[in-house]
């Protein structure tokens, strides 16, 4: 598994605007602490840190070198200590009848929010359009046109379920989180729609 992360073919242009997308939602929250759940190629804990955040890492896989060996359907954390958690393309790799227990330790561990991104199984049909004087005149720098036809009975080999592959679909996943939080925003970046990202914040927080 480490030598995916590592490889060139891992790391391509979709996954960099991932990257940005997951340190622009970080940072908007300006949280005094982060739990990382799934390394990945270490790329989002090194930002950070590199950006003076205070972040712990956990993984299952102890190849990975995270700073704790965990699960996140077992986080073995005390109530409430991380500003936010993130789990970024992760809890599509247990079974969906595992994602609200997983849900709910996140939020048990959270003090104010959990973001997660999970992967969305559609064909993709996208045009940007950006002109000069776009921002002067629309407050924008471009115009993004976008819809998606779901494959319905789809996915990676590699996860067990996916946003609208087989019975997951959006509304579906959507009410599940609702269970455990209330969803501020919703979004996929441009050029990468694939991961479908979601900012929780705790109730009555």
């Amino acid at each position: 598994m480490k030598e995916k992360y590592s490889s060139r073919r891992y790391s391509n242009l979709k996954r960099m605007i991932s990257y940005y997308c997951q340190v622009e939602l970080v940072e908007d929250l300006k949280p005094s602490n982060i739990l990382e759940i799934g390394v990945g190629s270490g790329f989002l804990s090194t930002y950070l840190r590199n950006r003076s955040y205070d972040v712990t890492t956990l993984d299952i896989d102890k190849d990975l070198h995270p700073d704790v060996v965990g699960d996140v359907r077992r986080l073995p954390f005390e109530d409430g200590k991380f500003d936010l958690v993130t789990a970024f393309q992760v809890l599509e790799h247990i079974p969906y009848s595992d994602f609200e227990r997983a849900l709910g330790e996140m939020q048990r561990v959270s003090k104010r929010y959990v973001i997660i991104s999970l992967p969305y199984r559609a064909s993709i049909f996208e045009c940007v359009v950006s002109l000069p004087g776009m921002r002067r005149f629309l407050g924008r720098s471009s115009l993004n046109c976008m819809f998606r036809i779901p494959k319905r009975f789809d996915k990676s080999r590699e996860h067990q379920w996916e946003i609208d592959s087989g019975r997951y679909k959006l509304e579906r996943v959507r009410q599940d989180i609702s269970q455990h939080f209330e969803i501020e925003k919703e979004l996929s970046p441009a050029f990468n729609r694939f991961h479908y990202f979601f900012v929780c914040r705790k109730p009555n927080v």
